[in-house]
């Protein structure tokens, strides 16, 4: 058996596992609460009943035979008083247009959440292919591939992401995760096709999360401070790429209703998502100075650690402490500094959005994995046996399967089946109002607008 086919047969082990746990959590009718789903798939449906050109290539959240300039949450309205979702670029709902039409896949959460096990293989093997070009020669590339690609998911909200929620975060995780991989492979190799590829993942990047503003304030610092003219005009074009991409954005999401009136919007989501301009201002009032929202934060970071997160903390400690080892290289790994410094940024810049939403928190676990896996490699020769560390990892996978298992919201059936009655009756009846009840949340009119096909917004007894 050649060394290649040995390989081969780990990673579509691995795949396997991932499969396995995915498997479990497959649901073929959306959930009243799984918000994102529906935002997606109101979308999808109202571009496939016509086209995304009509409008304007933009997440339209407007049923089209329903009352127009009626919204439950005014975001951006075109002339025609269609609603736009414009929270994030548009990436990920055109990436996942493109997807369904190419397959003629039926619309549905089970497909959408195919879709996401797809984007996390594709994931594994750009994993697999960055720990095969840079340990691929070495007599332990069996042991980073297993460990490596099984660490990859020891994350309570990263497994979150990539099973419920095919949405800008998963997405931009993705094709985040894409752009640290082609730039890593890139500096140390300088091969043209992974320039082209990093490129590519620039774009890809930007167009549909707002992560490569981060992308911008480092490559900006590199251009300034650093002494090495291949990193200077990398980043250069790197840079132009990122502004045009966002230029484009702008330029798409101003021909819906004006250049005034989408940065009204975008201003108004910026604010209510930073959390630095107070209780009134900010969504569900968990803004900087609220305690609550260090409370928040401060669980979702230890959600987040529980796996892979708590591994490089020991691992840290073990070799600065025990081994007396600096670890001070990892400033010269430029994968683990970009990363690191790209989602403190966005964290930074969406505060109150990263503190209170689980999935948010995700993107912290990227520059973790490469920390540990950069830590592993320097000190590896301290360790006799390795092998019992993936093993670890192992163990490591199933707490942060157990920590994400905790966070699937329980559907309760009695709702389900009162708020699908109530959908029924709003449809039959053609309303575009809908009175407040006992049994239902605010949020709840976003399921029952999409599941009646009605614009609805709440109204007094």
């Amino acid at each position: 058996m050649t060394k290649f086919f040995k390989k081969i047969l780990i990673f579509l082990a691995i795949v396997f596992l991932y499969f396995f746990l995915f498997l479990q959590h497959v649901e073929k009718e959306i959930s009243y609460n799984n918000v994102a789903h529906i935002f997606m798939l109101n979308t999808l449906e109202i571009w496939k009943r016509s086209t995304p050109l009509e409008y304007h290539f933009s997440p339209v959240q407007t049923f089209p035979e329903a009352k127009k300039h009626n919204h439950y949450y005014k975001r951006l309205d075109d002339i025609e008083g269609n609603n736009y979702y414009i929270s994030h670029p548009p990436g990920a709902f055109l990436f996942n247009y493109l997807i369904f039409s190419f397959f003629s896949l039926p619309l549905s959460n089970e497909n959408l959440q195919w879709v996401l096990f797809s984007l996390w293989t594709l994931m594994l093997i750009l994993i697999f292919f960055w720990i095969n070009e840079t340990w691929g020669k070495t007599i332990h590339v069996y042991f980073f591939i297993i460990t490596g690609l099984i660490l990859w998911g020891a994350s309570g909200p990263v497994l979150y992401l990539f099973s419920r929620h095919n949405f800008s975060e998963a997405w931009g995780f993705f094709f985040f995760t894409g752009w640290l991989i082609f730039y890593d492979l890139y500096t140390k190799t300088r091969k043209k096709l992974f320039y082209v590829l990093l490129i590519t993942f620039t774009l890809f990047t930007a167009y549909t999360d707002w992560l490569g503003i981060g992308l911008l304030f480092v490559g900006g610092w590199y251009i300034i401070f650093s002494k090495d003219p291949f990193l200077r005009k990398s980043w250069f074009s790197l840079l132009i790429v990122l502004v045009v991409t966002y230029a484009m954005v702008f330029i798409q999401y101003a021909s819906i209703g004006g250049v005034s009136a989408f940065l009204k919007a975008l201003a108004i989501r910026f604010v209510e998502r930073s959390g630095y301009f107070g209780a009134s201002y900010t969504d569900m009032g968990y803004h900087i100075f609220n305690l609550e929202t260090w409370k928040f934060l401060i669980l979702n970071i230890w959600n987040m650690l529980k796996g892979g997160g708590l591994f490089c903390i020991i691992l840290v400690l073990v070799y600065k402490l025990i081994f007396k080892r600096n670890i001070l290289f990892l400033l010269h790994e430029k994968i683990v500094v970009i990363s690191f410094l790209s989602v403190l940024i966005y964290s930074l810049f969406l505060f109150s959005a990263t503190a209170t939403h689980y999935v948010y928190i995700a993107k912290w676990y990227i520059p973790i994995f490469f920390t540990t896996m950069l830590i592993l490699s320097e000190n590896l020769n301290l360790i006799r046996g390795p092998w019992w560390i993936s093993l670890v990892s192992l163990f490591l996978i199933m707490l942060a399967y157990y920590e994400f298992r905790l966070h699937v919201p329980k559907m309760n059936l009695d709702k389900k089946r009162y708020l699908d009655e109530l959908a029924d009756e709003v449809k039959n009846n053609k309303q575009d109002t809908i009175v407040m009840r006992s049994f239902l949340e605010e949020r709840d009119i976003i399921y029952l607008s999409w599941k009646s096909k009605r614009n609805l917004v709440w109204k007094n007894k």
